[in-house]
């Protein structure tokens, strides 16, 4: 598979932040084509002002929004999220990522979509990701750098 387009899912948190500043940095190569945001109309002052500090190093952000914002939402459900009922990183987080990458991939890019995942995530949480894209070994992607295949270590 030869791929036409490179994103990073950006959630201005450890993990997305890590890897764009690497990419920024040359440690992860190539650098990807652009960067999305999933707003949910109700993040920190401070989270908006961090992507505006990633887009300095990046390039323009693509900045996403679900069919509702979070008040909307909420209204519409009658309740606010909780650990256990996550629906608004559905419905303004994952939906909206996902509607701008089929849109992508429904106009012929093949596409490879870097979303930053804690090691030590939930089991549930990881999967549901893996349920939403086709996930690559290195040796399927033409054209990566060197150092993203296995290599032989001695015992």
């Amino acid at each position: 598979m030869t791929i036409a387009l490179r994103v990073i899912s950006l959630g201005a948190g450890v993990q997305s932040t890590t890897m764009a500043l690497m990419a920024a940095h040359g440690e992860i190569a190539p650098m990807p084509d652009c960067a999305i945001f999933a707003d949910t109309g109700w993040e920190a002052r401070e989270t908006y002002d961090h992507l505006d500090y990633l887009s300095g190093k990046l390039g323009p952000i693509q900045w996403l929004r679900g069919e509702r914002q979070m008040e909307e939402l909420v209204e519409h459900k009658g309740m606010f999220p909780s650990r256990t009922r996550r629906f608004c990183t559905e419905e303004l987080k994952v939906k909206p990522i996902l509607a701008y990458l089929n849109d992508r991939v429904a106009s012929g890019a093949e596409l490879v979509n870097a979303v930053g995942i804690r090691a030590g995530e939930s089991a549930a949480r990881f999967i549901r990701f893996l349920r939403s894209y086709a996930v690559y070994n290195a040796d399927e992607i033409d054209g990566l750098p060197a150092w993203y295949y296995p290599r032989d270590v001695p015992p």
